[in-house]
């Protein structure tokens, strides 16, 4: 019997695979399962931009799919490059070379770089726009035949470039929200004006879409007060090929550890005042803390001022699966997410991983928010509300207690984990497709 010809979907992602990153990696996985659940993947993507995370080992997931690349025209970088080149003067002339740009008393800010601020008053809806708008014109020219278009969010200009390419193929639009869009913190907008624009984008992609698949129910709830005729909650999940055994060492100290970023939503500053805290009771021996990922100059800082030098270990940026073997190593994975307008709608997708493999959770954020109820709902480990440092010195002082004790810190429901397994949330995503596929039919 002859085998069905694959469906072809234009998946629209502006990071793809040697980038690296979360985001990169849902998209990534998806791609490389839908290939043997009846749909055949080409996407459009941006060129690599420099400065952000590269991982060549995810190239192997996405061996064979074609992929276009088109000049990443990012705003923030072409912004980034006179501000530095000021900075550097300002530096050069500055009373006793001091930087500018630094937060009170000499410290570097954990906020929002001066170029991303710029962008976001110049550009609407963000720094991608002129990519998307290229990818718009080169799927027009292209001539090709899809039976479906995937964009995948943020940046938002890419859902954009989405709706415009699915009404000009006539064929259906999956809005894929790996974040929420209009109470988004990380896409803060500067003015009215500014959100009643991102708002009407939003509307027009939302109106568009044959379905909006989010991460998480409260952005699946967004997505429906803003349009959509059908919101599904596709979540971020693990791949359980890739999930080294645990390796953490019995007794002291009690190992912590983070994958990603430090930036303004995930200031450590509770945790690491905590950590000060229990250790200056227990001594340096007491806790470890490996982070891994890009590391921040005011992290850096904020760590020498804690005195933590010897208890935090900055690994940087590693490939995912060198990245997993360090936090294999410890005996609970740390999510820290700032009780900020829109945060409770964050769903990270380093807490999947840390579910797949087993691996306790420490979830400092909104106590009821996405991300704390499915650590509750899978029994993964503790959630404490960001900013009450008092209750996070305690649960420190609990897990050392256990740790010590031979204890376990938290027992996953495993029933419940492996729904979040990658090949599970492809075959979901295949479903959704064929499904839209034949209501358009």
């Amino acid at each position: 019997m002859t085998e069905p010809t694959p469906k072809r979907l234009l998946v629209l992602s502006y990071e793809f695979p040697p980038s690296g990153g979360g985001g990169v990696q849902r998209i990534a996985k998806f791609c490389r399962d839908l290939r043997h659940l009846g749909w055949e993947p080409h996407v459009v993507t941006a060129e690599h931009v420099p400065g952000r995370p590269e991982d060549p080992s995810l190239l192997a997931d996405v061996a064979g799919i074609p992929v276009t690349r088109l000049p990443h025209r990012n705003a923030v970088r072409a912004v980034a490059r006179p501000i530095a080149q000021v900075k550097r003067v300002l530096r050069t002339a500055g009373p006793g070379g001091t930087a500018a740009g630094v937060g009170a008393g000499g410290a570097p800010s954990i906020g929002t770089p001066l170029s991303t601020r710029v962008v976001r008053w110049v550009c609407v809806p963000d720094e991608a726009r002129r990519w998307a708008a290229s990818v718009v014109r080169h799927v027009r020219r292209s001539g090709e035949r899809y039976d479906a278009v995937l964009a995948s969010g943020p940046p938002h200009s890419t859902l954009i470039a989405g709706r415009r390419c699915a009404e000009a193929l006539g064929v259906p639009l999956i809005a894929d929200m790996r974040d929420a869009w209009a109470t988004n913190p990380h896409f803060l907008r500067p003015t009215p004006l500014h959100r009643a624009l991102a708002r009407r984008a939003q509307r027009r992609v939302y109106g568009s879409a044959a379905v909006v698949a989010a991460v998480s129910p409260d952005i699946a709830r967004e997505a429906e007060r803003f349009g959509a005729s059908r919101a599904v909650v596709l979540p971020n999940g693990y791949d359980a090929a890739e999930m080294p055994p645990l390796t953490g060492a019995t007794g002291l100290p009690l190992a912590l550890a983070f994958m990603g970023r430090f930036y303004g939503l995930t200031d450590p500053a509770p945790l690491l005042e905590a950590m000060r805290t229990v250790i200056a009771e227990e001594g340096p021996e007491s806790i470890r803390f490996d982070v891994v990922g890009d590391r921040s100059p005011a992290v850096t800082e904020a760590v020498r001022a804690a005195g933590l030098e010897e208890v935090v270990r900055f690994h940087g940026y590693l490939p995912h699966r060198s990245a997993l073997e360090v936090v294999a190593a410890a005996d609970v994975g740390v999510v820290v997410i700032a009780d900020v307008p829109g945060s409770r709608a964050v769903y990270t997708g380093k807490l999947f991983e840390y579910l797949g493999m087993g691996l306790p959770v420490l979830l400092v954020g909104p106590a009821d928010g996405a991300a704390a109820q499915l650590v509750r709902d899978v029994s993964a480990g503790r959630v404490v509300s960001y900013g009450d440092t008092a209750a996070l010195t305690d649960t420190l002082r609990e897990m050392l207690a256990l740790k010590v004790r031979g204890e376990a810190l938290a027992t996953p429901d495993w029933g419940q984990v492996a729904r979040f397994e990658r090949a599970r949330l492809a075959e979901a995503l295949a479903t959704l497709l064929d499904e839209t596929l034949g209501d358009e039919t």
